[in-house]
C-alpha cells in the first residue's frame, strides 16, 4: 500500500519488501509518479519499475522527476516540416542531461493534440543493469497526455505508456503522429544511437535529407518540473505474471515491383478521365519507382491495404461461391480506400503486394482473382498474366485459376489494379497445386503503393500570393497559405494559356485511424472541378479578383481512411490559366496538403 505525501508510511507489504522493483515503485509514488501503462493494461511497462520492470524509470517519467534533460524538444516552431533531423541519443543512464527526445506534435492542430512522445535509447548498464533485454540497445518510444506534461495540472494520471521498442536498423511511420522514425546503428562503446526524425503532412514521401553534416544537439538549458500531483493506488502485491509467449517474426517488407505504367488517360468532364482500354495480350511491364532526392538509407513502411467486405458480398455473382470458381470467402476485398464499393479515382493505379515463403522444394500454386476492373500478376516481379473482372456472369472467369511456380524461399505475390470508372476492387486467394490448402488470401496485411501511371509533374508558376494578388489573398485573408503554389502543364501560363484543352491535377492524402473532415480554400484561373475518389464534390470560378468573389469556400470535402485521391480538372477560358489550393484540417490549423510541382496532371 502506498500513500501520498506528507504522511510519512511509503508501503507495508509482506511481499514486495523483497522486490527491487516493488520497492522502488513505492518510493517513487511519493515523488508524484503513476503507475506504467502498456496497450491499455495498467503495470504492463515492463521497462521501468512504475510497472512489472526492476529498471530506471522511463524517459518521461525521469522528466517529470526532474532528474533526467531532454536533448532536444520539438514542436512546430523547432521542428522544420518534411526535413529528416538527426540526432546522436545517448542512453538515459548515462544521464543526466540530454538523454531524450521530447516532441510536443502540435502541427496536429489542437483537436488531434492529445499526447506528447518521448523518445530515448535504454542500455543494459549502471543503474539500468536489471533493464530486460527487450529494451536493451533499443529505441523505447512512450506517449502520455499532453495536458499534463506541458503544464502539471494537479490531479490524475497521465498514463505513461509503453508504445514500441525499435531495434537499431529499424523504422516506423507513426501516421498518428504524422512522424517517420528510423533508428540507425547502437555504438555499444559510447552507448549512443543514430536517430532520425521527419514530420509530414500526408506521408514520408514527402520526406528529404538535408546536406549538413550529422552533429550531436547541445541540450537546452531545461529547468526541472513543478511537483506532479498525487498519485493513485498501489501495486498489487501477487507475484508477476509469467512473461507472454514471444511473437511471430514479422513478414519480410515485400519489394515494391517494377512496373513501366500505361500512358494516363485524357480527362473528361464532369468525371476525372477513366484509362484507355487494356488489351490482356499486351500486359505492361511492372512500374518504375519514383525517384527521391536524395536516397534516404530505409525503406519507409507501405500502408495497409482496406478491406471493403468479404468477396461473397463485394463479388457476389454467379461464380462466387462455396461450390463455384472463386469460392475463399475469407478472401476479403481490398483498396487504397474505404468506399470504393460506390466509386474510385481512374486516375492512379494501386499495387498490393504481400509474401509467400516456400520451404523444401519449389511448388506450384494457384491464383483465384476476382477485380475491379483490371490487374497486372506479378511473382518477384515478373508479369505473369492480366487478368479482368470475373464475377459479372458466368463465362466471365476465364484464365483462371492462374498457375505460379513459386521457388524455395519468400516469394513476392503483387497485384496492380487499374479502375476504369466506378467501383474498385480486388479478392484473391492463392492456394496449393491440389486446391486444398490456401497459402495467401486479401486482407488487410497486404501493403500497397500508388502511382499515377506515368503522367507528368505540374509546374510552378509562383508562390499564390503572388500569382492571385488580390482581396482575398493574405496572412489574414480567406485563402492565406503562401506555400500553395499556382501550378499549370507548362511555364509562361501566367501570361496565355491555351483555352482547347483542360488539364486535370491530382495528388493523394492518406488518413489513418478514422475517417475526417478536411476543409479546401482553391483559387483557379477559370473554372476547377473538384473530385474526391472519383466522384464530382463541386465546380467553382476564379476567387482572387475581388472581395465578393472567394464564393461557396472553403469546401468540406470527408475523407475516408485509406489513401484519397483529390483531383481538380481545371479549364481556361481566355487569357492566362493557373490553380492554387490547400487542403486543410477540419480546425483550419493544420495542413494536409497544398499545390506543388508533386501534383501530377493529364491533359485532355
Amino acid at each position: 500500500m502506498w500513500t501520498p505525501l506528507p504522511q510519512q508510511q511509503s508501503f507495508n507489504c509482506s511481499l514486495g519488501i523483497f522486490s527491487k522493483g516493488t520497492v522502488m515503485q513505492e518510493i517513487l509514488h511519493n515523488f508524484g509518479l503513476y503507475h506504467g501503462w502498456k496497450d491499455g493494461v495498467e503495470y504492463d511497462d515492463s521497462s521501468t519499475a512504475m510497472g512489472f520492470g526492476g529498471s530506471c524509470p522511463s524517459a518521461p517519467e525521469l522528466w517529470r522527476l526532474g532528474w533526467a534533460t531532454p536533448l532536444v524538444l520539438l514542436n512546430s516552431s523547432s521542428f522544420p516540416l518534411a526535413i529528416y533531423e538527426k540526432f546522436i541519443l545517448p542512453a538515459t543512464y548515462v544521464g543526466p542531461t540530454g538523454v531524450m527526445v521530447k516532441i510536443q506534435p502540435d502541427w496536429l492542430g489542437n483537436q488531434a493534440y492529445t499526447k506528447n512522445m518521448y523518445l530515448a535509447l535504454r542500455a543494459k548498464a549502471a543503474g539500468d543493469r536489471d533493464l530486460l533485454d527487450q529494451f536493451n540497445g533499443k529505441l523505447n518510444i512512450h506517449e502520455l497526455n499532453r495536458f499534463f506534461d506541458n503544464r502539471f495540472l494537479p490531479g490524475g494520471d497521465p498514463k505513461v505508456s509503453l508504445t514500441g521498442a525499435l531495434d537499431p536498423g529499424s523504422s516506423i511511420t507513426r501516421f498518428d503522429y504524422k512522424l517517420h522514425l528510423l533508428v540507425g546503428v547502437f555504438d555499444k562503446t559510447t552507448s549512443t544511437i543514430i536517430l532520425t526524425v521527419c514530420r509530414f503532412v500526408t506521408g514520408p514521401n514527402e520526406c528529404i535529407f538535408p546536406s549538413s553534416p550529422l552533429s550531436p544537439m547541445p541540450p537546452s538549458p531545461w529547468s526541472p518540473p513543478p511537483s506532479p500531483p498525487n498519485p493513485p493506488s498501489p501495486r498489487p502485491t501477487f507475484p508477476k505474471s509469467p512473461p507472454p509467449s514471444p511473437l511471430n517474426p514479422p513478414r519480410p517488407r515485400p519489394l515494391s515491383p517494377k512496373i513501366p505504367l500505361p500512358s494516363p488517360p485524357n480527362p473528361a468532364s464532369p468525371r476525372p478521365p477513366s484509362p484507355q482500354s487494356l488489351l490482356l495480350s499486351s500486359p505492361p511491364n511492372p512500374p518504375r519507382p519514383r525517384p527521391r532526392s536524395p536516397p534516404s538509407p530505409f525503406s519507409p513502411p507501405k500502408p495497409h491495404a482496406i478491406e471493403l467486405g468479404s468477396s461473397f458480398t463485394e463479388f457476389a455473382g454467379p461464380n462466387v461461391g462455396s461450390n463455384k470458381s472463386f469460392r475463399d470467402p475469407q478472401a476479403m476485398a481490398i483498396w487504397v480506400n474505404a468506399g470504393a464499393s460506390s466509386g474510385a479515382s481512374t486516375l492512379i493505379a494501386a499495387t498490393f503486394t504481400t509474401t509467400i515463403t516456400i520451404a523444401g522444394q519449389a511448388t506450384q500454386a494457384l491464383l483465384d482473382i476476382m477485380v475491379d476492373d483490371i490487374a497486372h500478376v506479378f511473382v518477384n516481379g515478373a508479369n505473369i498474366t492480366t487478368v479482368k473482372w470475373g464475377w459479372r456472369w458466368s463465362g466471365d472467369y476465364t484464365n483462371r485459376p492462374i498457375k505460379i511456380n513459386l521457388p524455395v524461399g519468400t516469394s513476392t505475390l503483387s497485384l496492380r489494379v487499374q479502375n476504369t470508372g466506378g467501383p474498385a476492387r480486388v479478392a484473391a486467394y492463392l492456394s496449393s497445386s491440389d486446391g486444398n490448402t490456401v497459402l495467401t488470401r486479401t486482407n488487410s496485411m497486404w501493403t500497397y503503393t500508388i502511382d499515377a501511371q506515368d503522367a507528368p509533374c505540374a509546374i510552378e508558376l509562383g508562390s499564390s500570393f503572388t500569382e492571385f494578388a488580390g482581396p482575398n489573398v493574405g496572412s489574414n485573408k480567406s485563402f492565406r497559405d503562401p506555400q500553395a503554389m499556382a501550378i499549370w502543364v507548362n511555364a509562361g501560363a501566367s501570361s496565355y494559356a491555351s483555352t482547347v484543352t483542360a488539364a486535370t491535377f491530382t495528388t493523394t492524402i492518406t488518413i489513418a485511424g478514422q475517417a475526417t473532415q478536411a476543409l479546401l480554400d482553391i483559387m483557379v484561373d477559370d473554372i476547377a472541378d473538384v473530385f474526391i475518389n472519383g466522384a464530382n464534390i463541386t465546380t467553382v470560378k476564379w476567387g482572387w479578383r475581388w472581395s465578393g468573389d472567394y464564393t461557396n469556400r472553403p469546401i468540406k470535402i470527408n475523407l475516408p481512411v485509406g489513401t484519397s485521391t483529390l483531383s481538380l480538372r481545371v479549364q481556361n477560358t481566355g487569357g492566362p490559366a493557373r490553380v492554387a489550393a490547400y487542403l486543410s484540417s477540419s480546425d483550419g490549423n493544420t495542413v494536409l496538403t497544398r499545390t506543388n510541382s508533386a501534383w501530377t496532371y493529364t491533359v485532355g
